[in-house]
């Protein structure tokens, strides 16, 4: 982090006319106590800030404001600097109403990375929270925020980077920060310690040369560069360190001062063992309960790989997950047909990252997870916020799973597919630990919470909250709301419809709905006694069969309606159905395949493109059937392409023929609504004939979308020679 001068910006006339109508809404969305509104959630103008961006990109160097990590063209996110929807300090509380009227304030908006985004989601820890619709020059003064602002402080008092990559606090608002932002994540600190290692290696080549070293550190300690920060601090500690024959040295140094504060390197060797010290207590101090609150609530934490040996049919298989996108957790689809081993691998991320206590009690011994002929077998998790993977190892004569001295500090829930809702004669839903949820992937008859019983007995605030996260899974966060009845003592539910003036009980919901309704009050009972708004909450859920129950339109929707419900929750969910994975982000759908050489289950990453059908998903690369259409209709489509043929490459078709094949066309014309209607429409249908084989059960959707192009061209060309054929006669 460097300290940015930012320039004053009059916005373009389009994006001011945005801005004043929004804050018009808002003011009027917010005039309401919060309790008369827990249940709707503000819109934003997101066209403002994807119009900003550009601009922000120039104000930052094309750099994340708080990494410095370099972002391709323009595909860095605006980040608030106060959050525009609740702000948490470090003591966990939420302000419910901060920053909204800060939402389009040109000096709270940042360019940002995706990583450092979704780490500082609504964090934004002050000595003493601000008024309402204080102005932000206010703030500054009256708040003392904990967060490091680089276009207001100076990074170099607060923060000091080792060659090594790692950067340590110098105040308390650098620790906060390097916490808060996680400037300290594996892939960062890596990418900094060689970037550093490089460039010294290379001043040294420069110096040995002769060269101009002023002319050369002027460029490369540009703030254009990549991690300028590290660079300045290091290489200044090297031209001090080492008595180098380099002419105006003291001038250079002199110069590079000015762009870097100067620590020395007994300093910055403290200051990184205070920080590894520190690192190291804090994770040490989370084991010693089943979860660390502390732990829970600073670290980001999320699945980044999966690695499988000899887990029932799994010889072995290596899932990496894909990094957070548009502020949310990265999912993980899994694809495959029956028996390719979707619920074993969600069994074995469970057994992994369950406590040993747990571990025994869901009744799934290590010898049945050996894999038959195998002599042993482990299961590695990796994760964010922890300095090695979990794990544990099993062979044939395991009566335990061996595991690591790793404890999992999140909140963490898993499903099969067979979700039941209660009833009288189920098992009554028992409490847990109040940090995880994991019976019912190993046991298909334990029972979902009794939602409505729940629901009646919670607070005013936190059934506002809950009934928000409903009426968004099921669409209606707007026109619905969710009320408990009668208001003096309740004892039902009702969903009330203002647009179509309706009053339902839960009950009286689908299957389908109920269903998922208690699965989401399933994870928000405990989700709920560790955060106060569900938005914040983190934890990890696997779901079997995610498509069960669900109607067509749901399905296409799940997906999406659950990131909107849970942001910060990462999923990992099987699937059978081609509507689920229409809502995936790039990375997250993993196809699981048995290569027919090898027999072995492999895992294919391939995403579906924005706009691809359901259709096109079965007959793609996902699913890989040949058609949706019946055997009889395909076995007709066939005969004709054939006559088809025939025709194309005779001079004079037999009458049979053609009677035959005009015959097939009026059937198939019935059947599919239009088929060769016009004479164009033939032949493109001849065409296609000859271009694509009969077997399309090997082409990829990728491969089709070609053909049609080669379709098209053909066609073209045919019309182009019958033309010019016509004007010579």
């Amino acid at each position: 982090m460097i300290k940015v001068e930012r320039y004053e910006l009059t916005y373009p006339p389009a994006v001011r006319r945005r801005v004043e109508r929004s804050m018009i809404y808002l003011n009027g969305f917010f005039k309401d106590d919060h309790s008369l509104r827990i249940q709707q959630t503000p819109k934003f103008e997101d066209a403002v800030w994807k119009a900003l961006r550009p601009f922000l990109y120039k104000v930052f160097n094309g750099k994340c404001a708080y990494c410095e990590s370099l972002l391709i063209s323009d595909r860095g996110e605006v980040d608030l600097f106060r959050p525009k929807l609740g702000a948490i300090n470090l003591d966990k509380q939420k302000a419910p109403d901060h920053y909204w009227w800060l939402a389009y304030e040109w000096e709270n908006l940042f360019l940002s990375c995706h990583k450092c985004n979704f780490s500082k989601a609504s964090k934004f820890p002050v000595q003493e929270r601000g008024a309402i619709k204080d102005p932000i020059k206010k703030l500054r003064k009256t708040e003392q925020a904990l967060l490091l602002d680089p276009c207001v402080d100076d990074p170099d008092k607060h923060l000091a980077f080792g060659e090594g990559g790692t950067v340590s606090p110098i105040t308390e608002q650098g620790r906060v920060t390097i916490e808060v932002l996680s400037l300290n994540r594996e892939s960062l600190v890596e990418a900094r310690s060689q970037e550093v290692k490089t460039l010294l290696e290379t001043l040294a080549l420069v110096v040995e040369a002769k060269r101009n070293v002023n002319e050369w550190l002027e460029r490369e300690l540009s703030p254009k560069k990549q991690y300028s920060a590290a660079r300045r601090q290091c290489v200044l500690r090297y031209l001090r360190e080492h008595p180098l024959q380099v002419r105006d040295r003291e001038r250079i140094i002199k110069g590079v001062k000015e762009k870097s504060r100067y620590i020395s390197s007994k300093k910055q060797n403290s200051l990184e063992s205070d920080f590894q010290i520190s690192q190291e207590t804090s994770e040490t101090a989370a084991t010693s309960s089943a979860v660390g609150t502390e732990f829970l609530y600073a670290k980001t934490q999320f699945i980044t790989r999966v690695r499988i040996k000899n887990f029932r049919n799994i010889e072995e298989l290596d899932l990496v997950f894909p990094d957070p996108q548009e502020g949310k957790k990265p999912w993980m689809v899994l694809l495959g047909e029956n028996g390719m081993g979707k619920s074993s691998i969600l069994k074995a991320i469970a057994l992994t990252l369950m406590p040993d206590d747990k571990r025994s009690a869901v009744g799934m011994p290590p010898r049945d997870c050996l894999k038959r002929g195998a002599q042993e077998g482990f299961v590695e998790v990796e994760m964010t916020g922890y300095t090695k993977p979990f794990r544990i190892d099993f062979n044939s004569r395991s009566r335990r799973f061996r595991s690591d001295s790793n404890v999992f500090h999140s909140l963490f829930f898993s499903y099969g597919g067979t979700r039941l809702l209660p009833n009288k004669k189920a098992r009554k839903h028992k409490s847990t630990d109040g940090y995880s949820r994991v019976r019912n992937l190993f046991d298909p008859f334990r029972p979902l919470i009794d939602a409505k019983e729940w629901l009646l007995g919670l607070d005013d605030e936190r059934f506002g909250f809950s009934a928000r996260a409903i009426k968004e899974l099921l669409g209606q966060d707007e026109a619905g709301t969710l009320v408990r009845v009668p208001p003096e003592k309740p004892t039902d539910i009702v969903l009330e419809s203002t647009y179509l003036e309706t009053a339902d009980p839960l009950e009286t919901l689908s299957d389908g709905y109920q269903s998922t309704i208690a699965l989401c009050f399933d994870i928000l009972e405990i989700m709920l006694q560790h955060y106060d708004f569900i938005e914040d909450s983190e934890g990890i859920v696997l779901i079997d069969e995610i498509d069960v129950h669900l109607h067509p339109r749901w399905k296409i929707e799940i997906v999406n309606l659950l990131r909107k419900v849970f942001p910060r929750v990462q999923f990992i969910v099987a699937t059978h159905d081609p509507l689920c994975l229409l809502g995936t982000l790039p990375g997250e759908v993993n196809i699981l395949r048995r290569n027919l050489e090898t027999k072995k289950v492999e895992v294919v990453q391939h995403d579906v493109p924005p706009g691809t059908t359901a259709e096109q998903v079965l007959t793609g690369f996902w699913f890989g059937l040949r058609s949706t259409l019946d055997d009889d209709t395909l076995r007709m489509l066939n005969r004709h392409r054939e006559l088809l043929r025939k025709e194309a490459s005779e001079a004079a078709p037999r009458d049979e023929e053609r009677k035959e094949r005009n015959e097939l066309e009026d059937t198939l014309r019935s059947r599919l609504g239009t088929f060769n209607d016009t004479s164009v429409d033939r032949m493109a249908q001849s065409v296609a004939a000859e271009v694509i084989s009969e077997d399309l059960s090997k082409i990829s959707y990728d491969d089709r979308v070609v053909m049609r192009k080669n379709i098209k061209s053909k066609l073209r060309q045919l019309l182009t020679e019958a033309g010019d054929r016509d004007a010579k006669v």
